[in-house]
This record gives C-alpha cells, structure tokens and sequence, in this order.
C-alpha cells in the first residue's frame, strides 16, 4: 500500500510520516500542497529560522529567497520521500481569474494534484487538499484544522459547497478535538479523535537565566476573537499593578493594531515587547525556554500544538483546556 499526506499543516505531516517511515515498512509520502505557507515547509522543523514579519507579509518572493539561502548554508537535505509539484501560472490563468472566474485559481489548484494522486493508494489530506482526492476516486480521510469542519463547508461559495461534499464522502475525520460543527453535518459517526503531534525531540527544555521579573510569551496569534487576546491584555495590565512582570508578543494576527492600541490605552507599553519576526520550531524552542510562562488560546477550549510544545519545555502554560490532551513522547 501506498499512502500520502497531503499538505503540512504546522509541519505535523513532515513529523509524522518522518516517524511512521522509521517505525513501519509501509510507503509513505510527504506530498506538499505548492500554494500553502512558508511556516509548512518541512525545514521549518529542523531549522532555526527567523523572518522579519513585514517582509512575510508583503514579499512572499523575497522570504523563498531567504528560505533558500538559510537552506544552502545550513546544508539542510530534503528526504527524497517529501514530493513536490509546482503548479505553473500562464497569463491566460491571471487574466481568466482577474476578470472572468474569481474560483479558477482554486480550480487549477484542486485539479493540479488529480492525476499526481492517483499514483496513491490512500490519502490523508486536510479539507481543501481532499477535494483533489475525491476527483481521483482515492479512498481519503479528513484531518482537520479548524476552519476544516468549523468554517469551509459552511461557506456559501465554490470552495464551500466542495468542501462540504468532500466532508460527507472521506471515509473518516481525525481530529485533535471534538468538533460540534461534524454533529451540524449529520457526519460525527465518522470523528475519530487523535493526539496533536509534536516533536520531542526539538522541543526540549533547558536551563533559563534567573532574571528579576516574571516574563509572559504570549504564542497566540493576536485575534480578540478566536483566540481572546483582549482578555489577555487586560488581565496583565492588573498584574504589573502587583508584580514586577514583562509580556512578549509575536506581531502577527487579524488584531494587532487593535492589540496595540489596547496597549496604549491602558498605560502598559513599557511592560510589553512585540517579536517581529516569525519563528521556525527550533526558533520556537529557544523562545518558550527563555521566558517563564506561555499563554495560548483563551478561546477554544483546548490545548494546540503550541501549548503542547511549551508543556514539552516544562514550562508553566496559562490556557483555556476543557479536554485532556496527552503528549506522545517521542513523536
């Protein structure tokens, strides 16, 4: 049998199959999606890397250049088991997409990986990434992040409706969390629910220099909504009244200038850093162990793969967690 996962999501596919390569005969590939983002790059795991936010944000050419460079000098190899296929923009494809289907781009991607599926006997792919299996009439199984069963096939538009006929015909959802939104599309009979995968062995703790003041990491991305970094803010600003304390945050997020501006009006500037670069895992690493609390998501209602990589340095993790969520060790 032969197996791919498809996409990787904060590089837990790369983990994963790296580790089920190692323990299993079993053939199995990493296939990347071309169109996701840089933090989905599988040296992002072994690397330490660092990128200025702004530059991400607006020179996506730049930070391949970057990346590519970071690569060459550190001599990172990538694993003939990681594919990958580009897909090619013609003119004809922006000039169709700007004005006539504003879903072609979609429709490129999704089509772009039916032929290279089929070489497959099984998929393991996010939402979006299913919907090119289904077209292969690949058996497939959903693993889900988030806006997978809570957002997309809610969504009155192209990718909505395939989304949610590529939900209805995976032969499973494995998910990290109990997702109400599967009950919503009479599918929870298939949930099955999974550890989040961290690795073990790059995040490790280490010994941190004694410092007066307590320091806060705040991982979340700043979101007042979906992951309650308001209600953050305003308990810290209570807590520098008490004790001598410093909050870092990663500059990144719907609500920063909404976060800064908080900041200001509750008279805390002085008290908080932002980190304007973002960080590979090994970055991460050095991060988490160079403070003395992280605070995650506030919101959800359980633990992501942030938190569980901050309880992995043995640090103390404030969040909101209305399930166990076990760390695996070694994987």
């Amino acid at each position: 049998m032969k197996i791919a996962f498809f996409g990787n999501p904060a590089c837990s596919n790369y983990i994963l199959v790296k580790k089920f390569r190692e323990k299993t005969k079993i053939s199995v590939d990493l296939l990347l999606q071309d169109y996701n983002a840089i933090m989905e790059e599988p040296c992002w795991a072994d690397l330490e890397i660092r990128i200025n936010q702004k530059i991400c944000n607006s020179k996506p050419q730049q930070v391949k250049l970057i990346l590519k460079n970071i690569i060459k000098e550190k001599k990172w190899e990538k694993p003939d088991w990681i594919k990958s296929y580009p897909i090619k923009y013609s003119i004809y494809d922006k000039f169709n997409y700007k004005f006539f289907d504003k879903n072609f781009i979609f429709k490129k991607r999704i089509n772009h990986y039916v032929k290279i599926l089929k070489n497959y006997d099984f998929v393991v792919s996010d939402a979006f990434g299913a919907i090119s299996a289904k077209k292969a009439k690949i058996p497939y199984v959903v693993k889900g992040y988030g806006s997978d069963f809570d957002i997309l096939p809610f969504q009155k538009n192209f990718v909505g409706k395939q989304t949610f006929n590529t939900i209805l015909n995976s032969k499973a959802f494995l998910a990290t969390h109990g997702a109400t939104s599967l009950k919503k599309l009479n599918v929870s009979h298939k949930h099955v629910l999974i550890n989040s995968i961290i690795d073990t062995d790059t995040m490790t703790p280490c010994l941190k220099k004694q410092k007066n003041k307590f320091e806060f990491f705040l991982v979340a991305r700043l979101s007042f909504k979906d992951k309650g970094t308001d209600k953050i803010i305003r308990a810290f600003s209570k807590l520098v009244k008490k004790y001598d304390a410093h909050l870092f945050c990663m500059d990144f997020g719907t609500d920063v200038e909404k976060t800064r501006l908080l900041i200001n009006n509750l008279g805390i500037s002085e008290h908080v850093t932002f980190y304007n670069f973002i960080a590979s895992k090994p970055a991460l690493n050095k991060i988490f162990n160079s403070h003395d609390f992280v605070i995650g998501d506030l919101s959800s209602g359980h633990f992501g793969i942030s938190e569980l990589e901050a309880l992995a340095c043995e640090k103390q993790v404030i969040s909101n967690n209305n399930e166990i969520t076990p760390i695996e060790k070694g994987i």
